[in-house]
């Protein structure tokens, strides 16, 4: 039991070791919205790539589609492209991938068992976070990938068992054994690692700054699993015998995962859950589709990856439009909740609908229908809702009661504390309480309650984890905010917003003294109004971490600092307000003092300084209850009165108390403690306690004690943890026969009394305790003298309960010491003792101070709290201060002024009249013009009317507006969230759509550089494969021209062997027509394009143009590739084992010898050129394209450029139109505001607070008097000449242009590239032209010397063969020494393993290679060919053949000139041929030349492969970063900026507030300028 014990504790201590780091990793672990998506579309891709994997590609039956997504895919996986790169490679990546998963264990243990220090912690801390985001994300792929890869083995070509990614590598071999187990246990650690930190590692609390909180981890663990899984079934099982096996568990670990998504829904914010619930749909569908293809393709249905990708977008579109899952609010009422998962379904959707409610009516609707209906249904008499709606009607002011937000919450509590008692062990429902109990700030001691409970139910590991987290952050919260109530931390506080106080007010004033200048400068401006914003928000910050120990000073100064410096007098007049409540309260707390010391009730009044509890004062009731005097008690310590048992560690738990109820001056606690009374005695007894912080930051105790009676006899013992008597009640005499003088006297231990207590301790401790006996003659310990007769009884019998002395509150599992009660069953017939004092119910409580342990071991933890007593309560209603004359009436009476200004609008001239005297009569005179002048009354008419309605209208926006604008905190909240320029938000709008174009634009230049690529690769090898079949088909004529020999020599009986020769030649004719075959088979489907410039060789390609002539002397014109099948049809007819058919004589024979010799070999160009200008086509085509895609991006760049150049200069100018009002008001207004400013920090600097009213009154008149003058000099202010030596907006667009730029490198890279390939293409269709022709020609020209010594009269090429053989020979040793030198000259264009090959073949000894390329000849005899010439190199052993070649032509016509018959000249040429000299000619032609030069060629092929590959992998890389390098630009640069940019200008808005009020109000362009920027 001892060892299992021992393996508990070290297995509990390693698990909190483990749950500390993690705990300090996710206070750094909270993730944006837009990286979490990001995340999980890269990790989704991942898994998805193995859908469309080269094992498995075949399932969907379409080539194109499956490789083009397997392209798009490839380059999310990271590590798929270590692939054949050489095993040191694979093995450093393999290492590097295994090294991050022990690194972050490594960091796990560090932080664990060796860094304790803080500031030491945070690098480590940080990697470890960062590491744990890429395995748990987007390196969980890459990592199993690399580990499975190493394991994953297969039988290559030549049957050896080699590693599927490295060919090279054999798998189980001495090095690879190592590796092997280092991957095997690097794939269980990585998983078990993995699992256990995404089970763990996670915010499992609904936070807003977190976007991948969950409610719990088993998702993501899952999913990691499926990955794992995933990659081995599809790494170890070989296809496509498993197919059907890796589909099945496909699809089984898709099917759970989309349950474990969509169903049980992990994720807290909606949009992240749909994300996931869309991507684990889209791979089940994926998995589908893969296995209906398997199974269905091409019997019931066509298509299927058109299919699947028609599928994906309406998946999609149903998930994206889902509406959100909600509750049917109605049955929850009427119907019972079966489990605890539906709770909490409803409590978070009617906290997600108190949260909408404020904006949304529906939801207001919503939640006052769920009250109404569970006022109706609800049958709890206790029922919050019904309760509240109760004390709504006697309190009908009071929102606790009234408001639905505080009802729905009290109700939500209530559903919990119902669920959790139906399901008590359902942790995720207490769990959810709790995270609601912390969302609404709810008191730390009943969320602490609920934790302790959570872990009595045995919680499984991750719910165990996040108990012990919220426990941590509750203590640290506590701690933090003890450290509140240290007077040193208290005063530097006050200190430090004073100072912040200063500086703002120093700022304003050069802010004001800034305009001051002469030309005034926009940039120092804009510099001292950011300052200013930052320091008012530093001091909004300071003022909340205050909290409840801000001092009456500070509210006098922050009322002065809005008066002076803000010019905001309801701010102003609101902290004057609260600083005349708070003074008259603190005067009201200190006064309850002496009041609570007159009462009745026993009541003791203790201070608390310097960490020390010393008494105040008491009254007469506490002194007769204890039997001291005031004297004897105050300023002595509380300890004088607490047991001595208790002293050792109460000091340290009133300092706790302190700390943790201090903020809590109405709350009351109450506890049952024990008192010591003046004899010593100890006294059981109720005290109700509450703490006081006076005004100097003082804290005061206020206890008031209760006794409680009982008829039952009881008698208490404190006892220490050896059993020795440590106090005792004074009913001990009674019962025990037992005083404090003999206790003071000798230490009695317990066993004296009761010689079996220890024994039976265990039944002392239960809850009922036990019976408990004592003899007569135990009782003897008493010094007074008791009348009682002992014989009268034998024994006394109690009822014992026993309990320790113990204090979890300070975290100490300790034992102190022990109570023990006694009550006592057998009385004897004597007078009973009075009255026994009795131990009320005991009540728990957070922080005890000393206490009264109940009959159990009774932990001190975090209890229940119990107010009592109202007369206690200082709750005191204060006189409200009447609220200053408000400057309203200004407002109107100027708004009424300018209404009359249009209503009463002087004419000067009305009334005038022109009057002349006519014939003694004065008359009026009409003007000639009379009609003209009732035009232009009536156009001045409608002006004036227009302009008097604007001007109503504008009276009437701003009388609206001026509603809204009652103090300037009012204005400054609208400013803060106001309207944003349209402009600017559009200009937004087109810079994210030029970003995503000229991702777009890259993403498919990115495709048409692969394609080109892949086209370009495959068609230059078309010209190999034609020089190819051109050599096949000489094969052939070579292996006809040696069975022609062989039957010459059967006729004449030459040699022996000519059986086996004739057999050997016919297998190797064999495998040449199948391989010729194949290769025409290619070529004939290779589908090409060739541009218009080129259509003569297509046409010539396509036209009739090779002549095949037959025995009889007749021909017929075929296409090449037609001729090239009528030469198979003939070598086939030939492919028999008749030794008769290779005659000159047979028609097949001569046909197929003599055309091959002659016209097929002679236009054999013509498929060369087709085929190379095809590949030119397609090259210049690519070129040009890329052309216009370098000329659109750059378009593009130039475009975006300007936008984001446009945006700036407005946004300045948005920015500079704010600062320009500051330019309209005089400089006698600025002069007074700078006074007000150095007034207020003649304030702080002397500390005045004295209230002078007349002072006040005085300059209220005269700053009114001043804003009357100046709103009349307002408008005839002229604007300063101002100056902005501002260079951030440049510099902010001088960096765009260099980040600009580094795109429009990567688009020039993109072109450079392209034409790069296109010129090596260039340059490499005639060196592979070259290489592959080689074969050909000098087969060729050996076959045509041996036709020519068999049929000499026989032209070649339309000329007479001699003269064809000297000229052939020229040129065959020209083509040779030209294709030397296009290697030295290219050979910058070939990787190493093309060169060492070509070495190794023309340089050195190529007869080692050899030997293993064929089995036809050994290394010996290739070293003794051509006299040993070939083992030096065939740069000397072509030389030698063609030597020899001219030998035998001369050796012919040599024989030719002795001038004797054909028949003689014929048999010397087969003595010729069969000669040993003409076989090494044959051999050497045959077997090495061919050999080497296609196994150069393969080389040369596959170096142009692997060239484009390795630039298909720089592309790719490059693409990757252009693709993080824009989505970098767009969401860490840009976005970011623009939210910040926006909230700049929207926060330089709120500069406006330093204005005095009168000129914000009644200035024009300012009133019109807040209307246009609060217009929604």
């Amino acid at each position: 039991m001892k060892k299992k014990e021992q393996i508990n504790q070290i297995v509990n201590s390693l698990k909190y070791k483990l749950f500390k780091v993690i705990y300090l990793i996710l206070k750094r672990w909270a993730d944006y919205r837009w990286l979490t998506i990001l995340l999980c579309l890269i990790q989704y891709l991942q898994f998805t790539y193995l859908n469309f994997g080269l094992k498995v590609q075949y399932v969907w039956q379409n080539k194109a589609y499956s490789d083009l997504i397997n392209l798009l895919l490839k380059y999310f996986t990271i590590t798929i492209q270590v692939k054949n790169v050489g095993i040191n490679t694979y093995l450093t990546v393999f290492y590097i991938c295994l090294g991050l998963i022990v690194l972050s264990i490594i960091l796990i243990l560090l932080l664990a068992f060796v860094i304790k220090n803080q500031k030491l912690q945070t690098p480590p801390l940080l990697l470890l976070k960062y590491l744990l985001k890429i395995i748990l994300t987007i390196g969980f792929w890459p990592i199993v990938r690399m580990q499975f890869g190493l394991l994953a083995c297969e039988y290559n070509k030549q049957g050896t068992y080699v590693m599927m990614f490295e060919q090279s590598e054999e798998c189980w071999t001495s090095e690879y054994y190592i590796h092997a187990v280092v991957a095997i246990i690097g794939l269980i650690v990585t998983l078990l690692f993995s699992m256990l930190m995404a089970f763990l590692t996670y915010e499992s609390r609904h936070a807003g700054q977190d976007a991948s909180a969950m409610r719990n981890g088993r998702s993501s663990a899952l999913l990691l699993l499926y990955v794992f899984v995933q990659i081995m079934v599809y790494q170890l099982l070989p296809t496509p015998q498993y197919t059907i096996i890796i589909i099945f568990v496909f699809l089984i670990g898709s099917a759970w995962i989309f349950i474990s998504t969509h169903l049980d829904q992990p994720y807290y914010d909606t949009f992240i859950q749909r994300i996931q619930s869309i991507l684990s749909a889209v791979n089940l569908w994926t998995i589908i589709m893969m296995l209906y293809s398997y199974s269905f393709d091409g019997q019931t249905f066509q298509k299927t990856v058109q299919a699947w990708l028609i599928g994906v977008p309406l998946i999609i579109g149903i998930l994206a439009v889902r509406q959100q899952k909600t509750v049917d609010l109605f049955v929850a009422n009427l119907k019972k909740l079966k489990n605890g998962r539906q709770i909490i379904l409803l409590c978070e959707y009617l906290v997600l609908l108190i949260k909408r409610s404020e904006k949304c009516q529906r939801a207001q609707l919503l939640l006052d229908s769920f009250i109404e209906i569970h006022k109706e249904i609800c049958d709890r008499p206790d029922c919050s809702v019904k309760l509240k709606l109760e004390l709504a009607n006697k309190f009908k002011e009071n929102l606790i009661y009234t408001d639905r937000n505080y009802i729905m919450i009290e109700l939500i509590i209530q559903m919990y504390h119902e669920g959790i008692k139906k399901f008590p062990d359902d942790t995720p429902l207490r769990l959810s309480y709790i995270y609601f109990l912390f969302n609404q700030q709810r008191p730390y001691s009943l969320i602490m309650s609920e934790l302790n409970q959570a872990m009595d139910f045995k919680p499984t590991l991750d719910y165990e984890f996040h108990i012990f987290r919220y426990k941590t952050i509750i203590e640290e919260e506590s701690n933090k905010k003890a450290e509140l109530f240290e007077s040193t931390n208290s005063l530097n506080q006050t200190k430090d917003f004073i100072d912040q106080l200063e500086i703002v007010a120093l700022k304003v004033v050069e802010f004001w003294s800034a305009l001051q200048e002469e030309v005034p400068d926009m940039s120092k401006l804009m510099a001292y109004g950011f300052k200013i914003i930052k320091l008012q928000d530093l001091i909004d910050y300071k003022w909340n971490k205050l909290q409840d120990n801000k001092s009456l000073k500070l509210y006098y100064y922050l009322s002065r600092f809005y008066q002076l410096v803000l010019d905001d007098q309801e701010k102003a007049d609101q902290y004057l307000q609260l600083f005349w409540t708070l003074q008259k309260s603190k005067q009201q707390q200190l006064s309850e003092l002496e009041e609570v010391c007159n009462q009745s009730t026993p009541t003791l009044v203790a201070s608390a300084q310097f960490q020390k509890v010393n008494i105040y004062a008491v009254n007469k009731s506490f002194c007769s209850l204890l039997g001291f005097s005031k004297a004897d008690l105050i300023d002595r310590s509380i300890n004088q009165i607490i047991p001595s048992i208790f002293n050792e560690k109460h000091d340290q738990c009133v300092e706790l108390f302190i700390e943790n109820k201090a903020r809590q001056e109405k709350e009351f606690i109450t506890q049952s403690v024990f008192l010591v009374t003046k004899s010593n005695y100890i006294l059981p007894i109720f005290s109700t306690i509450k703490l006081l912080q006076a005004q100097n930051n003082q804290l005061f105790f206020i206890a008031q004690y209760q006794q409680s009676f009982s008829p039952k006899q009881l008698c208490y013992l404190l006892l220490d943890i050896k059993g020795h008597i440590e106090h005792i009640s004074s009913s001990c005499i009674t019962f025990l026969k037992l005083d404090a003088q003999r206790i003071k006297m000798r230490k009695i231990n317990i066993k004296e009394l009761f010689p079996d207590f220890f024994q039976r301790k265990d039944e002392f401790l239960s809850k009922s305790g036990a019976k408990l006996q004592i003899k007569p003659h135990a009782m003897k310990y008493s010094t007074k003298t008791v009348d009682t007769t002992l014989s009268q009884y034998d024994q006394i019998e109690f009822q014992c309960y026993l309990s320790y002395i113990q204090f979890p509150c300070l975290k100490d599992s300790s034992k102190y010491g022990m109570i023990i009660k006694l009550e006592k069953l057998k009385v004897n017939d004597a007078d009973s003792p009075g009255m026994i004092l009795l131990q009320a119910q005991q009540k728990r409580f957070k922080y005890p101070i000393f206490q009264y342990i109940p009959p159990s071991i009774f932990y001190m933890d975090f209890m229940s709290l119990t107010q009592i007593e109202e007369s206690i309560n200082n709750n005191s209603h204060v006189e409200d201060n009447t609220s200053k004359i408000s400057r309203i009436a200004d407002y109107f009476l100027m708004a009424k002024k300018m209404t009359q200004s249009i209503k009463h609008v002087v004419s000067y001239d009305d009334g005038i009249k022109i009057k002349r005297l006519w014939d003694g009569q004065i008359i009026d005179i009409q003007d000639n013009n009379q009609g003209s002048e009732e035009m232009e009354e009536e156009s001045n008419e409608q002006t004036k009317n227009k302009e008097n309605e604007e001007k109503e209208i504008e009276i009437q926006e701003f009388q609206h507006y001026f509603k809204l604008f009652q103090s300037k905190s009012t204005i400054k909240k609208l400013l803060i969230s106001s309207h944003i320029p349209n402009a600017l938000k559009l200009t937004n709008v087109f810079i994210q759509i030029s970003l995503f174009t000229l991702f777009a634009s890259g993403l498919v230049v990115f495709l048409f550089n692969l394609n080109d690529d892949t086209q370009v690769s495959n068609m230059i090898f078309n010209l190999s494969l034609t020089n190819k079949r051109l050599s096949s088909c000489l094969m052939i004529n070579a292996i006809l021209q040696d069975l022609r020999l062989v039957r010459y020599g059967e006729i004449r009986n030459t040699r022996s062997d000519l059986d086996e020769i004739f057999n050997y030649n016919l297998e190797l004719m064999e495998q040449e027509i199948q391989e010729l075959i194949a290769i025409h088979s290619n070529l004939s489907m290779i589908d090409t394009y060739i541009n218009e410039e080129y259509q003569i060789y297509e046409t010539i390609y396509f036209t009739q143009n090779v002549e095949l002539l037959s025995l009889d002397g007749s021909s017929q014109n075929y296409t090449y590739k037609e001729s090239i099948d009528q030469l198979i049809a003939k070598a086939i007819q030939l492919n028999q084992k008749q030794i008769s058919l290779f005659d000159d004589s047979n028609v097949d024979f001569f046909y197929y010898n003599y055309n091959i010799l002659n016209s097929v070999t002679q236009y054999s160009y013509i498929p060369l050129n087709y085929f190379y200008y095809s590949i030119k086509s397609v090259s210049q085509n690519s070129l040009d394209n890329k052309t216009a895609f370098i000329i659109l991006q750059t378009f593009l760049l130039l475009i975006a450029y300007v936008l984001i150049a446009f945006y700036l200069i407005y946004f300045s100018r948005q920015l500079q139109q704010i600062y320009l009002f500051y330019f309209e008001i005089n400089e006698q207004r600025i002069h007074a505001v700078v006074q007000n400013c150095e007034k207020f920090l003649s304030i702080l600097n002397v500390g005045d607070e004295e209230q002078d009213e007349d002072n006040e009154e005085h300059q209220f008149n005269h700053n009114h008097n001043q804003e009357q003058e100046e709103l009349k000099m307002l408008n005839k202010k002229t604007k300063k000449v101002w100056k902005n030596s501002n260079a951030k907006i440049y510099k902010l667009m001088i960096t765009a242009f260099f980040i600009f730029m580094l795109l429009q490198c990567y688009f020039i890279y993109q072109y450079y590239s392209a034409q790069q390939v296109v010129e090596d293409t260039y340059h490499l269709c005639p060196i592979l032209n070259t290489t592959s022709q080689l074969e050909s020609q000098y087969r060729f020209g050996d076959n045509v010397i041996r036709e020519y010594i068999m049929n000499p009269s026989r032209n070649i090429f339309s000329t007479s063969p001699s003269t064809f053989i000297e000229t052939y020979l020229t040129q065959l040793y020209d083509v040779n020494a030209n294709m030397q030198t296009q290697f030295t000259q290219n050979v910058d264009l070939f990787q190493q393993d093309f060169i060492n090959v070509f070495q190794q073949l023309y340089i050195q000894n190529p007869c080692p290679l050899l030997g293993q390329l064929q089995t036809f000849i050994t290394e010996e005899y290739c070293n003794t060919v051509l006299d040993g010439t070939v083992s030096d190199g065939l740069s000397i052993g072509l030389t030698k053949f063609y030597e020899n070649l001219k030998i035998l032509q001369l050796d012919y016509e040599m024989q030719r000139l002795q001038n004797q018959t054909e028949a003689q000249n014929k048999q010397f040429g087969i003595l010729l041929l069969s000669t040993n000299f003409s076989v090494e000619v044959r051999v050497m032609e045959k077997i090495i030349i061919r050999y080497t030069q296609r196994y150069l060629i393969e080389k040369l092929e596959q170096s142009i492969s692997n060239s484009f590959k390795n630039l298909s992998i720089t592309r790719g890389t490059l693409f990757i970063c252009f693709t993080f390098y824009l989505f970098f630009i767009a969401f860490f640069l840009w976005i970011p900026s623009n939210s910040s940019l926006t909230k700049a200008m929207q926060k330089s808005r709120t500069l406006l507030l330093l204005m005095p009020m009168q000129i914000l109000t009644n200035s024009t362009p300012i009133r019109r300028y807040l209307r246009a920027v609060l217009k929604k």
